[in-house]
């Protein structure tokens, strides 16, 4: 029992190349398919069917996602932290045979996803993670190819790790990301992004991958995507006064009534259009 505990925590932290090939096959003894889905849909009927309700967009309506803003807020040493998270339905595309990567594509605003090959003696970070009966466990990794300051890492590590006590009263529902996507410090503000599988490929453990949103709202055709994470802010994050709150509930419940996020998207920039003249 001591010696599955510390290996876990091992992989809390950056880790070789070898040691991750190693060490995965235990990993996902514990992971799949009980705590992370197999899929993205199943991942969110998870969240659904406990609460009884579909998810919101802005996932105000689920009482577990605001709980786990709120905890952020509390117990972040300073604001910035929270920009470091998302808020996760842990799921994955692919089989449980080897550790999912994201690899930056060298010149481009991209990310690709997927089973990619392990460089023995190349460092690896965590960036998800499943939480479940009081633990921390890993199941996607960046390589060197993402940035990720190793300061930054450690205090964003010790927030999450405050976090774990409340996730034994949910039954594995939730699990954290870290938010390094197109951001050169996990402390700035979020760039959206959106993650869409590669439908080029035929190969049945094809990569994903992962644009800045503006990209993809812009493309001529769009592949359907479904939504998996939600953000990390609690609603007196922004320190809003009672009027502000009342104007930010009524664009919430405007959004929730389009169907698609490209109407979303639209309506916001109407609105945006309006406030600038």
């Amino acid at each position: 029992m001591i010696e599955r505990e510390t290996l876990i925590k091992e992989f809390l932290k950056p880790v070789l190349g070898k040691d991750l090939k190693s060490g995965f096959p235990f990993l996902a003894q514990l992971l799949f398919p009980e705590i992370v889905a197999n899929g993205p849909a199943e991942a969110v009927k998870k969240i659904e069917s406990y609460y009884d309700e579909p998810i919101a967009v802005s996932g105000r309506n689920i009482s577990g996602i605001e709980e786990l803003r709120s905890l952020l807020l509390l117990n972040a040493v300073a604001p910035a932290y929270v920009n470091g998270w998302m808020i996760l339905a842990p799921h994955t595309h692919w089989s449980e045979a080897n550790p999912i990567i994201y690899r930056r594509e060298k010149d481009v605003k991209k990310y690709w996803i997927g089973p990619h090959d392990i460089n023995s003696d190349e460092t690896y970070f965590p960036v998800s993670f499943a939480i479940h009966n009081f633990r921390v466990i890993p199941y996607e990794w960046a390589d060197s190819s993402v940035l990720i300051d190793i300061n930054e890492f450690e205090l964003e590590m010790n927030l999450l790790n405050k976090l774990k006590a409340y996730f034994n009263l949910k039954p594995g529902l939730f699990g954290m990301g870290l938010d390094f996507r197109f951001k050169p410090s996990l402390f700035q503000q979020p760039s959206h992004s959106v993650e869409i599988p590669d439908i080029n490929s035929k190969d049945a453990e094809a990569f994903s991958f992962v644009i800045p949103a503006d990209v993809y709202f812009t493309q001529s055709h769009k592949e359907d995507v479904g939504q998996v994470a939600w953000h990390p802010y609690a609603t007196n994050f922004f320190k809003f006064n009672t009027e502000e709150n009342l104007v930010l509930k009524e664009l919430q419940s405007e959004l929730e009534k389009f169907g698609s996020e490209e109407e979303k998207r639209l309506f916001l920039q109407e609105i945006s259009k309006l406030l600038d003249n």
